[in-house]
């Protein structure tokens, strides 16, 4: 199952989406529930910190976060043509030395991956089969705080992704996306020794920091 995921993943955010992608971003900023998370970051003493981005794309958060004081970084993503777009912007940005890349599954990859200050997941949950393996593993890379965005779980949002799935169908993409119980989320990660500290919703997404206790 972890194998033919990572293969939609890997075929469904090709190069030229990529490159999309950074482009947009570059014009016009990070998507909203995006610039809602970084933000909130911007209250947190980020300097001298690390950041695990897990799912991490074109490497937004951590353009964002660097300006901001955070020292290293460790993009882990299943897709390689969103790190290479992540790691030549990087570059360019004067920070690429600071920067591990891990293309792969992070759930499978957890075991090796070590705990960090900062742990994101920007519109990862959504992308993701997996909700419980992929909080847990998560969870535990975290020493500080933890933030992730991801949609609600409401009728609309539900109809929006069946549509899209359906059309993915039609066309061959065998990459899909979920909706996930907001309960759920917020259960997996107070159990996993967080309290939420930061909390915003707008009609499609939700988006929420975490500090350890």
């Amino acid at each position: 199952m972890t194998y033919c995921h990572c293969e939609a993943v890997e075929n469904h955010f090709d190069q030229a989406f990529a490159e999309a992608k950074l482009q947009h971003y570059k014009q016009n900023g990070p998507h909203i529930a995006t610039r809602i998370l970084i933000d909130a970051l911007k209250e947190r003493d980020l300097a001298g910190a690390s950041l695990l981005d897990v799912g991490g794309g074109i490497g937004t958060i951590m353009h964002e976060l660097f300006p901001m004081g955070i020292k290293k970084a460790l993009l882990v993503e299943m897709a390689s043509a969103y790190l290479t777009q992540a790691e030549a912007e990087a570059r360019q940005r004067g920070y690429h030395d600071a920067v591990e890349y891990l293309h792969g599954d992070f759930v499978e990859a957890a075991d090796e991956i070590p705990e960090m200050d900062l742990v994101t997941l920007d519109r990862v949950v959504c992308c993701y089969p997996a909700l419980e393996r992929l909080i847990e593993a998560s969870a535990r890379k975290s020493s500080k705080w933890y933030a992730l965005s991801y949609p609600r779980n409401r009728w609309y949002v539900r109809i929006g992704f069946a549509y899209e799935n359906w059309r993915r169908r039609r066309r061959g993409d065998p990459f899909r996306t979920y909706t996930h119980s907001e309960g759920r989320i917020e259960e997996l990660i107070t159990s996993a020794g967080f309290e939420r500290c930061f909390d915003r919703a707008t009609w499609t997404w939700r988006v929420s920091v975490y500090r350890r206790r």
